[in-house]
């Protein structure tokens, strides 16, 4: 991992633990409800962690809201976002001998 990335990230949790006279920032604020800012960690604070990319990082950020915001659809979500991923990489594996 990028050492500059992973200070960052340090930065906003410790920012976030220490409250009182720590500087706001875009993690404490969020627009249209409180379902990712009431986390001990945020999604995108993990999804970023670990640089994982956009499909996974929804699945992600979906299971972690599920219960707190749209319930049942945010799952439906998820299997449509791991249909996606399968059918991706699916078709990139189909080749590999590996497998």
């Amino acid at each position: 991992m990028d050492k500059g990335r992973g200070e960052r990230v340090d930065f906003l949790m410790k920012a976030k633990v220490m409250g009182g006279g720590t500087a706001v920032t875009a993690l404490d604020k969020q627009i249209g409800g409180g379902h990712y800012k009431d986390l001990n960690i945020q999604p995108i604070e993990f999804i970023h962690a670990n640089n994982l990319p956009y499909i996974e990082g929804c699945v992600i950020k979906y299971i972690t809201r599920w219960r707190n915001k749209n319930g049942v659809e945010d799952l439906e979500k998820i299997k449509h976002y791991i249909d996606l991923l399968i059918d991706l990489e699916g078709d990139k594996n189909a080749d590999d001998p590996a497998r």
